[in-house]
């Protein structure tokens, strides 16, 4: 075959390739836009129901409910769900577990505090999760949506705490998200995490998401002697001060497009 013969072949083969290719595009396009209908409609409910909410006041979990839902009014101290103005209190009242199975939002706080011995769940399918700020001083948190975002303005995680957030779905931090002695974090592969800052102190441990990326916009900070899990994640720091990262870390993919960043160990895994 002439190479004039073989030309309008590869076009064609050329052809049919793009027209697949479209087809995977258009099914890909498809269910992100759907993900992004229902987060819109979901987002836009929440908001709704926030216009509605009552003056803030403390719900307490006292566990009174046949049920470990969330949305169980009984419960609540005065058989009350909490609304989005309300602070959100976990303690020795009930040790018993919480599932939360759908979104809500709080400009209020949610403290956990070291004598509750329950297990904090988020589960379902689209859930957004909003507060100001989250201090947990012990228990587990678990995260574990495949939609939905969780946000805070400040995260503290002290004592035995462990937050893990299991899902794919994004969690931003508009302040600082803060690990103190025996406080620890984990993510799931692939996650994307936005932080306003990182403060790592004594004896806290961070594992990263695995292949992930965590965007900061301000500054890192992190103890000699606490422990850092880098796995392959890739950082992007902004901040205008010095980072300072004590301690090994592994992994590669760290950038600072400010400042300098010092390491006391740096282990690259390539």
């Amino acid at each position: 075959m002439s190479w004039l013969g073989i030309k309008p072949f590869c076009s064609i083969l050329s052809t049919i390739s793009q027209s697949a290719k479209c087809k995977i595009c258009a099914v890909n396009c498809f269910y992100m836009k759907k993900q992004l209908l229902t987060f819109i409609a979901l987002a836009a409910g929440i908001t709704a129901a926030y216009a509605q909410c009552g003056s803030a006041v403390t719900r307490t979990w006292d566990g009174g409910g046949a049920d470990e839902n969330f949305f169980t009014p009984e419960n609540w101290t005065n058989n009350t769900v909490p609304d989005c103005n309300d602070n959100i209190a976990f303690s020795n009242s009930s040790n018993k577990n919480c599932e939360i199975p759908d979104s809500f939002i709080t400009s209020g706080n949610i403290t956990v505090s070291t004598d509750y011995k329950g297990r904090i769940v988020v589960s379902g399918t689209a859930t957004v999760i909003a507060a100001n700020s989250f201090t947990m001083n012990g228990t587990v948190f678990t995260f574990n949506p495949e939609i939905g975002h969780c946000r805070f303005a400040n995260i503290t995680v002290d004592g035995n705490g462990m937050l893990n957030y299991a899902s794919r779905a994004g969690m931003t931090v508009t302040g600082t998200l803060t690990l103190n002695a025996g406080g620890f974090i984990a993510f799931r592969t692939g996650t994307t995490v936005n932080l306003t800052s990182l403060v790592v102190n004594a004896f806290g441990q961070m594992r990263s998401p695995e292949k992930g990326v965590v965007n900061i916009t301000g500054n890192i900070s992190k103890a000699k002697i606490s422990t850092f899990d880098h796995r392959f994640s890739t950082w992007n720091i902004n901040g205008t001060a010095a980072q300072s990262v004590g301690a090994s870390i592994g992994g590669s993919g760290l950038n600072a497009t400010a400042g300098a960043i010092n390491f006391w160990n740096v282990n690259l895994n390539k």
